[in-house]
């Protein structure tokens, strides 16, 4: 039985977090809210509460867990950094929704590392998650809370159709503050390779490194979450028009049969009942915080199919162009 907790990052009670650091300690799986998305967490040391998490959200086992601290000294006792030559600079922006890939020490289980010599772990920006960590004694893994290839929640009125009964606890804490993953990044010396882009961007590590790249190439042994598998797909076809005008120009030939999640802009171009609005341009961490919970929706709607707008842009619209890559399918100019 699933036991609800009530609470959120700033306002949650001692009692509850023992109750839930008990399940994790136990070999038990927690489901918590972080600044990103929801987390679905167990004992990051322990291989049979990891392959919990693998089980129930029917995760492929060659895709690594990234794996919560709760603090820096934590890490060093999980992965070495000693080859990380701007680390100092680059914990800075911990505690936030920076992932890192570095050498495992080999105390993380093989399970959440995927069998490599590697661990992605991060700090997150939320209290009740730092406490929950501190309060269970161990490093938690924790991807996002959904099942494999499904859009990540960022909303607690999501989490109980697809995991009640599932887990042991679950933190019912309203919507995340983000709403789209980490950025996770692997360090090489001076340079940076970035593997999946978030809520932190290239300029942000332009002056920690002399060299930041970005790879968005799908791989056959991942270092990252997101990195092979398909991601954030809802389960029903959505497809991305080349440009917002062939966007509108499909929806004019096929008024009302398709879902549109697309900007306020475009939507009042269009108008219709069957738009799901994401925010203006003019503010892409709106966008990013509703891109989830609009393909959520979407799947719960009585429309077979969708479309989607193709948003460009630097800066976090790359990361939001990231998610809608894998979440859809790209066609052309007259495809419908």
């Amino acid at each position: 039985m699933t036991k609800y907790l009530t609470s959120n990052c700033d306002h949650f009670k001692s009692d509850d977090i023992g109750f839930a650091s008990n399940a994790i300690i136990n070999d038990g799986v927690v489901i918590f809210p972080t600044e990103t998305v929801y987390g679905i967490g167990a004992d990051a040391l322990s291989d049979n509460a990891c392959k919990k998490i693998f089980k129930i959200k029917e995760r492929p086992m060659d895709n690594p867990l990234i794996v919560h601290a709760s603090s820096t000294r934590e890490i060093e006792k999980i992965a070495s950094i000693k080859d990380v030559v701007n680390f100092e600079a680059l914990s800075k922006l911990w505690p936030g929704p920076l992932t890192i890939i570095l050498p495992s020490l080999g105390v993380i289980s093989s399970s959440a590392t995927a069998g490599q010599d590697t661990v992605a772990i991060r700090i997150p920006d939320c209290n009740l998650a730092l406490e929950l960590i501190r309060m269970s004694g161990v490093p938690i893994a924790a991807p996002s809370a959904n099942l494999s290839t499904r859009p990540s929640i960022t909303d607690s009125a999501y989490l109980k159709k697809n995991f009640d009964g599932k887990v042991d606890v679950i933190f019912d804490a309203g919507k995340t503050r983000y709403g789209i993953e980490s950025t996770v990044i692997l360090p090489k010396g001076d340079s940076c390779l970035i593997l999946r882009p978030g809520i932190y961007t290239e300029d942000d590590f332009k002056g920690i490194f002399t060299k930041v790249t970005f790879s968005e190439n799908l791989v056959d042994s991942p270092r990252s979450p997101g990195t092979k598998y398909r991601h954030y797909s809802p389960s029903k076809k959505l497809y991305m028009p080349s440009s917002v005008e062939e966007l509108i120009k499909i929806e004019k030939k096929w008024p009302g049969k398709y879902a549109i999640i697309c900007s306020s802009e475009t939507g009042k171009k269009i108008g219709g009942k069957n738009l799901l609005l994401l925010g203006s341009r003019n503010d892409p961490y709106e966008i990013a915080s509703k891109l989830y919970d609009s393909l959520i929706k979407f799947d719960m709607s009585p429309y077979e199919e969708g479309l989607i707008e193709p948003l460009s842009g630097s800066g976090i619209y790359l990361s939001i162009m990231n998610r809608i890559k894998k979440a859809a399918i790209s066609i052309q100019e007259g495809e419908l």
